[in-house]
């Protein structure tokens, strides 16, 4: 039984989550955001309210498709303007399995992760989660 527990636990998402989130309020520009992501060597960040509460998320490929196809300027646009809201969250004791599902029927492939009062704690991307399958030998 305690091996089941264990296992158990070692399904969970936040054995895998990113536990240090780049986040931005919604005010910031567009073109300020992709600066910070490019810095930083990462896909995304997180909008958060004034309570570190995820309001929102944007990705390379939002400002890719929203902002540079549609030919506008990245320096106009703040972030509540193109962000994907509401975000989508799960808590940090969901099993892999379970938030995976949540990914695949929400066609998202980026998971922010909240406590109890709804702060982010982490974010798990498609790829934790595929190493955290091929780590347990699912």
């Amino acid at each position: 039984m305690a091996e089941k527990m264990a296992s158990g636990r070692a399904r969970q998402i936040q054995n895998y989550m990113t536990k240090s989130v780049i986040t931005l309020p919604k005010t910031v520009k567009v073109s300020s955001a992709a600066r910070l992501m490019a810095e930083r060597v990462i896909s995304c960040i997180v909008i958060v309210d004034n309570s570190t509460k995820p309001i929102g998320i944007i990705t390379e490929r939002d400002i890719v498709r929203r902002i540079l196809f549609a030919n506008i300027d990245p320096k106009t646009k703040k972030l509540d303007d193109v962000m994907s809201s509401p975000v989508i969250t799960a808590a940090p004791d969901v099993d892999m399995s379970a938030a995976i599902k949540t990914m695949q029927k929400n066609r998202i492939r980026r998971l922010p992760i909240v406590d109890k009062e709804g702060k982010l704690v982490g974010l798990v991307t498609q790829t934790d989660l595929f190493k955290g399958v091929i780590a347990l030998g699912l």
